[in-house]
């Protein structure tokens, strides 16, 4: 069976989780034995950390692999790096609200068109670190 497939039969019993995605290795086809599955849900409400707990442990037992979940409500706000990430390389799992789907595209791209010259400046300055052999080190060590 197909992970997709599994996944949304393991998480449509969870009557909060709207939309499914899955994004990195397993939606590229390109993972190998050391990979984990990296999973993007939409929710109806927002969850504590408890129940993001119960829903990676569930998925884990069933699925015998390591699970990264990551919540997409507001992620576009928080980052908006990685929500971009997100936009870019999944694949639907399971869509029950697609507006709420198309309003993350859509807000994962706006809100990283604008972060982009930030993002793109703090990879200089990091970079310029590495080059110079600065990197981690403070003006008084």
């Amino acid at each position: 069976m197909k992970i997709e497939l599994k996944l949304q039969e393991l998480l449509s019993q969870y009557d909060f989780i709207s939309n499914v995605l899955i994004f990195g290795s397993f939606a590229l086809d390109k993972q190998n034995s050391m990979s984990d599955i990296d999973i993007a849900i939409q929710t109806t409400r927002d969850i504590d950390i408890f129940t993001i707990g119960e829903i990676i442990s569930n998925l884990e037992s069933a699925l015998a692999i390591k699970i990264d979940l990551v919540i997409l409500n507001n992620l576009y706000k928080k980052s908006p790096l990685l929500a971009y990430n997100i936009y870019q390389s999944h694949k639907q799992v399971y869509i029950n609200d697609v507006e709420k789907y198309n309003d993350f595209k859509s807000n994962a791209l706006h809100y990283y068109l604008d972060f982009k010259p930030i993002i793109e400046e703090q990879n200089r300055a990091f970079l310029k670190r590495v080059e110079n052999g600065t990197i981690a080190k403070t003006k008084t060590a």
